[in-house]
């Protein structure tokens, strides 16, 4: 799940910005927060994929509470939704943390 939404993430991010030449954001600042979240996802993303779920999961629950904010940001007075493709990437980091403790108690 997490390399589906790690595709989409440069389908539509970065392929679309430097080949359509259109970004997500209208300003530099936005811009900027898109490259930024999607470092952070793709660090939580190398842990995940090198077996390292705790650290893994707890990078993707940040990721997820700092999408918030850049939404509510990026959008205003027409925020109305909740952030929905990060939803599962919180979803896939409290199911690395479970994962790991078990691994532990194991």
């Amino acid at each position: 799940m997490a390399s589906l939404f790690l595709f989409g993430y440069i389908t539509f991010g970065f392929l679309a910005a430097f080949i359509l030449e259109f970004f997500p954001g209208e300003n530099a600042l936005e811009n900027s927060i898109f490259i930024l979240l999607f470092l952070i996802f793709l660090v939580g993303f190398y842990f995940l994929w090198f077996n390292r779920e705790g650290l893994a999961g707890l990078i993707f629950i940040l990721w997820y509470a700092a999408l918030w904010p850049c939404e509510i940001y990026i959008a205003g007075d027409n925020f109305e939704d909740l952030p929905a493709p990060g939803t599962f990437v919180f979803i896939i980091g409290v199911l690395a943390i479970i994962y790991s403790f078990r691994k532990k108690i194991q």
